[in-house]
């Protein structure tokens, strides 16, 4: 192991803890750690890379395996249009809603893994309104889905969209240096401004290990993969 994937490991897991609750002192201890940034970078640095080189094996496995020890909740939430890829742990909760939330103070509110809302990455979803997870999961069936952001003036801004579920057979997946055998489901969606697909691979036991979630024309899409532990 580099000294520089050293330093990785242990940064990740200091900010991991500090970002795991709601806690006060937690809070504060994150609010005055200035490498989070450096975190963001670091991960970004695995996935999305200036050229089209592979990801680190080694130092996506040493990462894991500390994670691992550290027995938390984490998601790997990535943005391909901005090129962000970060790691997330449980911030809080509201009913049935978990908000996950990074280092870098960006944030994911998710129901039963369907996305919600999102904050911090400067367009971001307000709210959305869709399909519910034992409906994704069940692959069949027409909804509709109703998306709430903000325009140029910050004028809230709805748009609904016609979702069609449909089952789209066995996939292996791969989620931060894991792989998975999964089913997967395709939900193809339509509205008066633009189409688009949100994807969701289910482990045989029927939970969500990672999706593709329209986020908006902002974001576009979030993926999302569960690197160990079922949501809390």
């Amino acid at each position: 192991m580099t000294r520089h994937t050293m330093a990785f490991v242990s940064l990740a897991c200091l900010l991991l803890v500090a970002a795991c609750g709601t806690d006060p002192v937690a809070r504060e201890t994150l609010s005055y750690l200035p490498k989070g940034k450096a975190l963001v970078a670091l991960v970004s640095g695995l996935f999305y890379k200036a050229k089209p080189t592979p990801v680190d094996p080694a130092a996506v496995a040493t990462l894991r395996s500390a994670l691992e020890k550290a027995g938390q909740p984490v998601l790997l939430v990535k943005v391909p249009q901005l090129r962000y890829a970060n790691l997330f742990a449980p911030y809080g909760q509201n009913g049935d809603v978990i908000t996950w939330a990074s280092s870098s103070y960006q944030s994911i509110a998710l129901q039963d893994g369907v996305l919600v809302a999102t904050r911090g990455f400067g367009t971001d979803l307000m709210s959305a309104k869709g399909p519910t997870l034992a409906q994704i999961r069940r692959g069949t069936g027409t909804f509709q889905r109703d998306y709430y952001d903000l325009d140029g003036a910050d004028q809230s801004r709805h748009v609904s969209y016609k979702c069609t579920l449909a089952k789209a057979g066995a996939e292996e997946v791969e989620v931060f240096g894991a792989r998975y055998a999964t089913r997967k489901v395709v939900e193809s969606c339509l509205g008066p401004d633009l189409s688009f697909e949100n994807a969701f691979w289910f482990d045989p036991d029927g939970s969500l290990r990672l999706s593709d979630q329209h986020a908006g024309p902002g974001l576009a899409v979030l993926q999302i993969g569960r690197i160990l532990n079922p949501s809390p």
